[in-house]
């Protein structure tokens, strides 16, 4: 995580939340760091929040979990089959909140994946345009947020409801 997605966060996802129709109860966080559990938790106090990481759940597989709400903060570019984990992610929740890279050179040599098994970048027609190889268009967001950090990669935050 960079400094610039904490503070997406903390714009975003309180307006998304406002437009929630209920109170969430359980929400799934896929791979988080301390800093993005407490938000989280300060975000949604009365919810309860389940850390889930590759050990709990390999996203290649589908589970029998259950949440209101899962949120995957950087954990997608990590996916070689995309589909597939959305479509598993879709099964086990009522909203999705995803925030992951549509171009960021992560590489040693100035390549734009990086050997720490990241696969993938994101796209979504004219509002985040195809720049990173290999490339995978998102399914049909409810809402999405781009922006731009200090070396200018372009992230985004996407609400799947």
């Amino acid at each position: 995580m960079i400094p610039e997605d904490m503070m997406m966060y903390k714009k975003v996802f309180p307006k998304w939340k406002e437009e929630l129709p209920y109170e969430f109860l359980t929400i799934g966080l896929l791979s988080p760091n301390s800093e993005q559990v407490e938000y989280i938790q300060s975000l949604f106090p009365q919810a309860k929040c389940s850390s889930l990481y590759f050990h709990n759940w390999d996203l290649n597989n589908r589970e029998r979990y259950k949440f209101d709400l899962i949120v995957a903060m950087n954990v997608f570019h990590y996916s070689k089959d995309p589909e597939t984990w959305f479509e598993n992610i879709f099964c086990s929740c009522r909203v999705f909140w995803m925030q992951d890279i549509n171009y960021r050179q992560r590489g040693n040599n100035g390549e734009e994946l990086c050997g720490d098994g990241d696969s993938v970048r994101y796209y979504y027609k004219d509002k985040l345009p195809e720049k990173g190889k290999p490339s995978y268009e998102l399914p049909n967001p409810w809402s999405l947020e781009v922006y731009e950090d200090h070396k200018g990669s372009i992230h985004f935050l996407a609400e799947f409801k």
